[in-house]
């Protein structure tokens, strides 16, 4: 009996052996892959020409990890180099962004030096390959770009408001009413001008579709009575459909006659 139980102790231990003998060699095999997988996300980085020295220094130590048999670890930092990738890339888009609003901003003539000054902060972070750094100064640049537009905006109310416009346009209210009744005969003038215009060019678009469809008429009529080369059926529909069409383009020439002579 007592035999017996050695036995089964030596088994169950084996079995736990291979059991993490396993699970060692698949973590050994997953943490190679990631190496692999950071090593060509550095080269796309270089390609693409950001700085790698965060990213090969990270690349690194998870090797040191992995000759150390810390797969585990090696592994979770190699997979970190992919997220020091997507930082560079987003903090790249950013920057264009930002350098977009600023010149956007010095082109309304406002004093951008203190936003200016912030932004070359940020890009020399981000050369550093600080990018969570460079990110944090990129967003300071656009509230300070906020601020330098409000306390713009603030700044022309305040001459607008020290400057009482009302007694001017009262002095001359007879001649704003002049222009504006100017603006809108004008107006109405040149409306009616080009409805009558398009009215005319419509009616002159029908009569062409009329004369084709009145043309096609007298074609099915020959090939039906004459060559014989369609069917009675086809013959029917087709004649039915010119029919149709030519009826509704009358009307459609009634409606618009009616327009223009409406029309002053």
């Amino acid at each position: 009996m007592r035999h017996m139980l050695k036995k089964i102790l030596v088994i169950f231990l084996l079995v736990i052996l291979l059991a993490r003998t396993a699970n060692a060699e698949v973590s050994k095999e997953s943490a190679l892959l990631a190496i692999s997988e950071a090593e060509s996300i550095v080269s796309e980085m270089q390609k693409m020409g950001f700085g790698v020295a965060y990213a090969n220094d990270t690349l690194n130590e998870a090797k040191l990890l992995f000759f150390q048999d810390h797969y585990m670890a090696s592994e979770t930092l190699a997979k970190k180099v992919a997220d020091i990738k997507d930082k560079a890339v987003n903090v790249n888009s950013l920057i264009d962004a930002v350098e977009t609003r600023i010149y956007d901003v010095y082109s309304k003539g406002y004093n951008i030096s203190e936003a200016r000054n912030l932004f070359e902060a940020g890009i020399a972070e981000f050369r550093l390959n600080n990018y969570a750094e460079s990110e944090n100064i990129m967003h300071q640049t656009i509230d300070k770009l906020d601020e330098i537009e409000a306390r713009e905006s603030m700044k022309r109310l305040e001459i607008i408001s020290e400057f009482n416009i009302f007694p001017l346009l009262l002095d001359y209210l007879w001649l704003e009413i002049i222009l504006v009744l100017s603006v809108l005969i004008i107006g109405y003038r040149t409306t009616s001008t080009l409805g009558k215009r398009r009215i005319r060019k419509k009616l002159v678009k029908l009569d062409r579709e009329r004369t084709l469809a009145e043309r096609r008429i007298a074609d099915l009529q020959r090939k039906y009575f004459e060559k014989g080369s369609i069917s009675r059926m086809d013959y029917e529909i087709l004649m039915e459909r010119h029919n149709k069409r030519i009826v509704e383009i009358t009307k459609e020439k009634s409606m618009l006659k009616e327009k223009l002579s409406a029309i002053r």
